[in-house]
């Protein structure tokens, strides 16, 4: 055991002091802390009698008359303390620890009750633990919690709450769960109260040397706080699966084992049978050759040992040719297995946004293990009782999720009569084409090769990378599949994963199952998601948003604010009811999903495919890394299944039928936009689900029993007690009335639909703080000391685009907003770390700028926002028929025809049309561009403007013809307001207010022929294209790049720098370099910061350390570059400047061929100069 910690509540009796030693005998801590002691004497004494003769040194806080007193003991053959600081409120011991030979610190707390001193203790501690790059475990009594669910009885501190958390991030450390019980301390009272007050908080660093580690809660005996434990337990949850890990592709040995056992497996049966065994062969083999070749981190330790007496050698007699080239094939092998090691540490994080090589492992290592930690299952209720036995535990869950995919014994009724939408004859037989190699192919380059592989261990990056020797065996099986539509069961096979789904889960309810299929089931069913995605549209209605071309999660949001806002400013106003449905893809009813198939015109031979997808597959499930035994599901869609979403689609929209029907014969009303134009009853995305009803009895009544039928109908349940119903607009009241109707909760505005909050008030800065809390959370600050700046960028590239563009899509940012944003950006990128703000070598203005105009591509907040919401713009000019432009159409008494960018912000608009139409500001920046790069292109002639439109050439013909436009009757209108059709020919009618005279006679003929060279087509609506990008649509992308265009100019040397040669690191170090901003101590200077000593050169001990100076013109660096060019043999002056260096280096290349060798030399060499002078400086 690691580390106790308990609050006393006084060491006064001698009965505590015997609890106290009886526990240290019996878990044997290595350190351990005492809160509340309340002893005014700290000696030896104290020692035995607490620590026996297991903890032999110790160090006290004496108590402030009766309150008070902290105690630290600890085994002194384990731990060698080097320094002890101590306060009134806190001890922090910092040793070695002897059994890993680690430094570390353990710091031992007791906060005060008061908020203020708190906070003070929580800044000392920060302050402290900024001073020692160590890894850090700080434990005792917090007397405050980090969520209010850590609280029972009593209310909440929210300050104090805030406090604390911001503590846990500044202090860069990890709370883990607690084992045993949730609370550490109670008043044992008839009005009960409990908390956990009582913790050991670990940094990343700390579980790098104990993987394991848990805190566990004691039983409560002769105090009010539970004693809790730090320990490494380590419990066989029985075998792990084999898992392909990408860095074995590097490995030749590994490869060829692997082939070798894909192609010596030859047996008789069915060809998918056949293909399963090929696939246990492979595996077989890698299993085989792992066993032998195990210990990549051994590999790395010998040759970093093998270069040390290299080098060790060279000290002695000299570089000899031999020994350079030994040390050369050393230093290639060490950074292959290094490469190796960060690729298998990446995989295991699942990090998908930062790619290896830029030695991140250590990154990747820790996000690992707090993975690993966050989804370890230690105990679990089953049947209302708490177990943490492995046995007990795996048989518990594979009886919930046997239970759990088992039907219902009974025949599910039909919802016939819904007029679904039905396939077209071309559409069915598409669907039942045979396979072709170009299509499967396809398909497995679509899937991710990262992701986790299922019960057959071979990930798709495998497959890829082997496709030539797998390709023929998988087309046998794919064509076997066509022909008689079945499936073997090996190739079905699934593993469930449990992810958390709340801080502390304690039923197998708490987590979402994540199924895990086998790669050459994925490839089967994603070769058949493609082709169902294409017939989507067909079969799916306008209200579903999710997994149909050309809808997308925003255009939900965006209706139900449009309705949330008509609501609000009508005098009748509605009801939301938004659905929760419970365990939605679990519960589907096969039979069910069959005849909804059918009923859309769904071939029987596409049927029987979907049938024996579904319906074959066995399932174990994933313990702690190890499956129970195997189950058969009879009902419900795996979530990992790529043909799960579109089949679920399926499903829920019969749902939607319903509402459609019931609108039709006027048993339900929902929101009625113009005179019976446009009703919308409900909005779907997948199974987030919201319901829109005229507040009146009888349509929520029946809005309930059509709930109730779908329920019985399909499988799927409406948990109605997490449901909730919203009144909106006024007359206000009659909430409750609603909310037993529908046997559900009332709610108030906001309420989350998709991730965002519906109905607030988006210029509100509380709409935004919950878009700051994440961003923070997500630029956690022990995240910067295991990433590299290349890391960090990519990171705060990520997060942007995840979390505050989801909202910027729709809402304005506000100028606060955006700059309170660049500042966490700002922070992270810097590395600040609590109260210490380091040298920001670089202005944020510059770094936002793209690389191209000379800056890291970071971009600014607000040109990000204005191209999103330009998007829609963009989106209004080219779809027809989407729901949220008929909403808006109709809503503000507008055509379909007409175009977004033409309309002007007006205050009866909602946030939505105000943020969209504000960018058509005149003489704005995004307006201007929104002018130039939106050009009409003329089908029908429906949409374009004749006049003010550039659709011909991209200039208004009012411009182009001036006196044209003067002379014309009609001033305002449609391209095809000014002809006709006679027959299938288009005829030009230009009415003018008198005849031309002689000398316009030559600008009108060049009129009509510019309208003649122009053919129209009869049955094609008009449409836009972007001016900015080749293929003609707009893109985010491109809308920024003209911003900056309007605003930046070109940086050539920048643009040299990003070659991709280097590690990312080294490529932000040399633009760091090239702009002077390189901390060297006269940069330093300039900034302001003390420099210790003088500002000489730390290599040469010459002149003054200056960026030119150490790079270029120290004779350390200098002989450096010297060898380089004369072991290429190349000759040249020293410049004086080493932006004009790099500038001439590319003209120095030997050969052409060579160039990208000779780039990364140079990298190479500025980044050894700076590795080097801060190993003679720190």
């Amino acid at each position: 055991m690691i580390a106790m910690s308990w609050n006393t509540r006084g060491l006064g009796k001698t009965e505590k002091c015997k609890v106290v030693r009886k526990m240290v005998l019996k878990y044997k801590p290595i350190v351990l802390f005492i809160q509340e002691s309340k002893l005014n004497v700290f000696d030896s004494r104290i020692i035995r009698i607490l620590g026996g003769n297991f903890l032999s040194r110790g160090v006290g806080v004496e108590a402030e008359g009766s309150a008070g007193g902290l105690i630290s003991l600890w085994n002194e053959e384990k731990f060698e303390v080097k320094s002890c600081i101590t306060t009134s409120r806190s001890i922090i011991l910092m040793g070695v620890l002897t059994g890993v030979h680690q430094e570390v610190a353990f710091c031992n707390v007791y906060a005060a009750n008061v908020e203020g001193e708190r906070k003070k203790l929580w800044e000392y501690v920060v302050e402290v633990q900024n001073s020692f790059s160590i890894p850090w475990c700080i434990g005792g009594d917090f007397n405050t919690v980090l969520r209010p669910d850590e609280r029972r009885g009593r209310g909440c501190d929210m300050v104090s709450i805030r406090n604390f958390n911001d503590f846990v991030l500044k202090a860069r450390v990890m709370d883990l769960p607690l084992v045993g019980m949730p609370f550490t301390w109670s008043n044992s009272r008839v009005s009960a109260a409990w908390a956990r007050l009582d913790r050991f908080l670990v940094s990343p660093e700390f579980l790098l040397w104990f993987p394991h580690l848990v805190q566990r809660g004691l039983p409560r005996s002769v105090s009010d706080h539970n004693a809790i434990i730090l320990g490494e337990k380590v419990v066989d949850w029985g075998p792990k699966p084999f898992r392909f890990f990408n860095g074995w592709l590097e490995d030749k040995g590994a490869m060829s084992e692997a082939i070798k056992g894909w192609v010596s497996c030859k047996v008789e049966g069915s060809k998918g049978f056949s293909l399963a065994s090929k696939a246990r062969g492979a595996k077989g083999f890698l299993k085989r050759w792992c066993a032998v070749n195990r210990g990549a981190a051994s590999v790395s330790k010998r040759l970093e040992e093998s270069l040390a007496a290299v080098d060790d050698m060279a000290r002695l007699t000299g570089w000899s040719e031999d020994l350079r080239k030994e040390r050369l094939v050393l230093l290639s092998s060490l950074w292959k297995e290094l490469r190796k090691e960060e690729q298998l540490w990446r995989q295991k994080a699942r990090i998908s946004w930062l790619q290896s090589g830029d030695k991140n492992s250590r990154f990747f290592h820790c996000v690992a293990s707090g993975r690993k930690k966050e989804n370890f299952i230690s105990e679990l209720v089953l049947d209302g009782v708490k177990i943490s036995d492995p046995t007990r535990m795996k048989e518990g869950i594979w009886e919930f999720f046997k239970n759990h995919f088992s039907s219902v014994k009974w025949s599910r009724p039909k919802i016939r009569g819904l007029s679904l939408k039905r396939l077209a004859e071309g559409e069915k037989r598409m669907l039942e084409e045979s396979f072709k190699e170009e299509e499967v192919w396809e398909a497995v380059c679509m899937c991710d090769g990262n992701k986790a592989p299922g019960p057959d261990g071979l990930n798709l990056n495998f497959i890829k990378a082997n496709w030539g020797v797998i390709q023929m065996d998988f087309m046998q099986f794919i064509h076997e599949f066509y022909d008689d539509g079945r499936i073997v069961r090996d190739l079905n096979k699934t593993f469930i994963t449990l992810i958390p789904k709340c801080g502390h889960p304690e039923t197998v309810k708490d987590f979402r199952p994540i199924s895990l299929v086998s790669s050459m089931y994925k490839i089967l069913a994603k070769v058949l998601a493609n082709r169902l995605k294409k017939v989507m549209n067909s079969v799916i209605g306008e209200n579903q948003m999710a997994f149909v071309d050309n809808r997308q999660i925003m255009d939900s949001f965006v209706v139900a604010e449009e309705i949330i806002h008509k609501w609000r400013t009508d005098k009748v106003g509605g009801l939301l009811v938004k659905l929760d449905f419970e365990k939605a893809y679990d519960s589907v009813d096969h039979s069910f999903l069959e005849f909804i198939m059918e009923e859309m015109g769904f071939g029987s031979r596409w049927r029987q495919w979907m049938k024996w997808c579904i319906t074959t597959p066995s399932i174990s499930v994933l313990v702690n890394g190890s499956p129970t035994a195997e189950f058969s599901v009879e009902r419900g869609l795996r979530q990992g299944d790529p043909l799960s979403p579109f089949l679920f689609n399926l499903v829920v929209e019969s749902l939607s039928g319903c509402f459609k029907k019931a609108a039709g014969l006027g048993l339900v009303r929902g929101v009625v936009f113009g005179e019976d134009e446009l009703q919308v009853t409900h909005l779907q995305y997948a199974d987030d689900t919201i319901l829109f009803v005229e507040p009146k009895a009888d349509f929520i009544v029946n809005a309930r029993r059509i709930l109730r039928c779908f329920e019985v109908a399909s499988g799927l349940r409406i948990n109605f007690h997490k449901s909730c119903v919203v009144r909106v607009g006024k007359p206000r009241g009659g909430e409750n009335e609603w909310a037993d109707l529908l046997k559900c909760k009332k709610a108030n505005f906001p309420i989350m639909y998709l991730g965002m909050p519906l109905g607030a008030r988006p210029s509100s800065k509380v709409f935004w703080k919950n878009v700051l809390a994440r961003i923070e959370k997500r630029l956690s600050p022990w995240k910067k000391k295991f990433l590299s700046k290349g890391g960090r960028l990519v990171l705060i590239k990520a997060v942007l685009a995840s979390i505050p563009t989801y909202f910027m899509s729709v809402f304005k940012v506000s100028v606060n907003v955006a700059q309170m944003i660049e500042k966490l950006q700002r922070s992270f990128f810097w590395g600040d770390g609590g109260e210490k703000r380091k040298v920001h070598a670089v202005d944020w203005n510059s770094i936002c700028k793209s690389k191209r105009k000379g800056g890291l591509g970071v971009g600014r907040i607000i040109d990000k926002n204005c191209s999103l919401l330009a998007k829609w713009v963009w989106r209004f000019g080219r779809e027809e028929f989407s729901l949220w432009k008929r909403v808006i159409c109709v809503k503000y008494g507008v055509s379909c025809k007409g175009m977004l960018w033409k309309w002007a912000a007006e205050s009866n608009m909602s946030c939505f049309m105000k943020a969209v139409t504000g960018l058509m500001k005149d003489g704005s920046i995004p307006a201007n561009i929104l002018k130039e790069g939106l050009k009409m292109v003329v089908g029908c002639g429906d949409k374009a403007g004749f006049w003010e439109d550039g659709w011909r050439d991209g200039i208004p013909l009012k411009i182009r013809f001036p006196r044209i436009f003067a002379l014309s009757l009609v001033k305002v209108g449609t391209v095809e307001q000014f002809g006709q059709w006679c027959g299938e020919e288009w005829s030009w009618k230009v009415r003018l207010r008198r005849e031309v005279f002689d000398w316009e006679k030559d600008i009108w003929e060049d009129f009509c022929y510019l309208l003649e060279s122009v053919s129209l087509k009869r049955c094609i609506s008009d449409s836009v294209a972007w001016n900015f990008c080749p293929n003609g649509i707009f893109s985010v992308s491109s809308f920024r790049r003209c911003i900056e265009e309007y605003r930046d100019g070109e940086d050539e040397e920048s643009v040299s720098v990003w070659k991709g040669f280097s590690p990312p690191k080294v490529e932000i170090f040399l633009w760091q370099l090239l702009r002077g901003r390189v901390m060297v101590r006269e940069v330093l200077g300039r900034f302001g910061v003390a420099v210790p000593g003088n500002y000489c050169c730390p290599l040469c001990g010459g002149l003054e350390e200056s960026v030119d100076h150490l790079f270029l013109l120290c004779e350390w660096s200098w002989g450096l570059w010297k060898a380089c060019m004369r072991w290429w043999n190349v000759h040249s002056c020293v410049s004086r400047n080493i932006k004009e260096w790099f500038g001439g280096w590319s003209g120095l290349c030997p050969k052409p061929s060579l160039k990208r060798v000779w780039v990364t030399l140079f990298n190479a060499v500025v980044w050894t100069t700076w590795e080097a002078r801060n190993q003679v400086v720190f």
